[in-house]
């Protein structure tokens, strides 16, 4: 099964030196997904279970204390369907358990060069827009419209490394 772990580029760089890690949620293509958008295919409901991961990722963004790189950063890795043990909110949530090693990432999907500004405008503003106001959730939304970069796994540790 193809989950899709929200992540930040400290995360990443963090989990790739230890070289394992566990999380309690990940986005992946459930049944409430495919019924709510029931007219994708499987690539389609691939590519949405992403992006809800990257809305997370921005909000892990927003979160970090420290000095943020402003890249949205999903992680997608192939596990045993055992690993899930139950469906969350939003659709496509799923909580999972057990430990993921880099050995599963199938690949990372990483915001380029030209995304920086509208992230770092996004993450400064969410709890404003959250809260309902309408130019923050303009400015959220605007980091939609730009496409994470695809990477494959043999090139996740000279991406992280490359952006310090």
């Amino acid at each position: 099964m193809r989950i899709y772990i929200p992540s930040t580029f400290a995360l990443a760089t963090q989990w790739l030196a230890i070289g394992t890690f566990s999380v309690d949620r990940a986005y992946a293509v459930t049944e409430a997904l495919t019924e709510w958008y029931e007219q994708g295919d499987e690539e389609e409901l691939e590519y949405i279970a992403a992006s809800i991961a990257a809305k997370e990722s921005l909000f892990l963004i927003s979160q970090e204390k420290t000095d943020a790189t402003f890249r949205r950063v999903v992680l997608a890795f192939d596990v045993p369907e055992s690993f899930v043990v139950g469906e969350v909110e939003p659709r496509g949530g799923i909580a999972i358990n057990g430990m993921l090693t880099f050995r599963e990432l199938q690949s990372a999907l990483i915001d380029g060069d030209e995304a920086l500004d509208d992230v770092r405008s996004a993450a400064t503003l969410l709890d404003r827009a959250a809260a309902g106001d309408g130019e923050a959730q303009f400015v959220v939304s605007e980091v939609e419209g730009h496409e994470l970069l695809w990477f494959g796994p043999t090139e996740i540790e000279f991406v992280l490394q490359v952006d310090k």
